[in-house]
């Protein structure tokens, strides 16, 4: 996944600095549109996926990949996961079971993943045999989980740019503020990806789907914004549904990683 971010951003901005000067050149303007967002997102990652396919370093077969990942309590346990994302999708409306987030069955249970996620990170940072450099790295991935697990529960994120960023219109503000916090935490969790890789596949996959999922919810939410000031529908349960998932491959990640700076990993 590291690899995709970068050949994506390489692709991003090559992309919108070409399509530009052609466009300047050609047509005397550049078209800010839409469409021409839509194109500037979807363009270069389609791109970005057909070359980090064809250029990959290892192959796993799709066997391998499940026969690593999954395992009876994980098994058990998506079940569940999936039957919670099932009634918050068929049933939208209710408050109970929406998967938009705040005081109910879906807000509780992402908290529930991400405080306890940071504390088996946490532990492993303290008790494993790590170098000064990783538990560090593990330490910062311990502190962020339970903030990002209880942002669903509790919209602590909400105004945030308007707080801190008081000089600047909302419509610079938000993309200033929560653009930064998202490459932050991508950042964050590419970079223990990378601490887990080296000990252990399953724990190193699921962190890349977690990034993926949040790739995939993130351009939903910036094409709709782009066009509307919320999002529109069907985009905002499935945006949601995206962070949802991702939250619980956080999850099931940092539980498949606990024990790997133990000696006997």
């Amino acid at each position: 996944m590291r690899r995709f971010v970068w050949i994506w951003l390489t692709l991003l901005g090559a992309f919108w600095v070409v399509r530009t000067l052609v466009s300047a050149a050609t047509f005397g303007r550049v078209d800010q549109g839409y469409g021409d967002l839509v194109q500037l997102v979807l363009v270069p990652a389609g791109q970005a996926v057909l070359l980090w396919w064809v250029t990959r370093e290892a192959r796993p077969t799709p066997r391998q990949v499940l026969r690593a990942l999954i395992t009876p309590w994980l098994a058990a346990f998506f079940a569940w996961d999936t039957a919670i994302a099932a009634l918050g999708w068929l049933l939208p409306e209710s408050p109970f079971f929406t998967l938009l987030g705040g005081w109910n069955l879906a807000g509780l249970h992402n908290a529930l993943q991400g405080v306890a996620a940071g504390a088996v990170v946490g532990l492993s940072a303290v008790r494993g045999r790590w170098t000064l450099g990783e538990r560090t790295w593990l330490a910062l991935f311990a502190l962020w989980l339970p903030a990002a697990g209880l942002s669903f529960l509790i919209p602590w994120l909400g105004g945030l740019p308007e707080r801190l960023l008081l000089a600047l219109p909302a419509a610079l503000a938000w993309p200033a503020v929560y653009g930064a916090l998202y490459v932050l935490s991508v950042g964050l969790v590419l970079r223990v990806q990378l601490i887990w890789r080296e000990r252990a596949a399953a724990p190193a996959w699921l962190l890349d789907l977690a990034v993926a999922l949040s790739l995939v919810a993130t351009a939903i939410v910036v094409l709709n914004l782009a066009r509307h000031p919320y999002l529109a529908e069907p985009w905002d349960p499935i945006a949601h549904l995206g962070a949802y998932w991702a939250m619980t491959a956080l999850f099931l990640g940092a539980y498949r990683a606990f024990g790997l700076g133990r000696p006997e990993a």
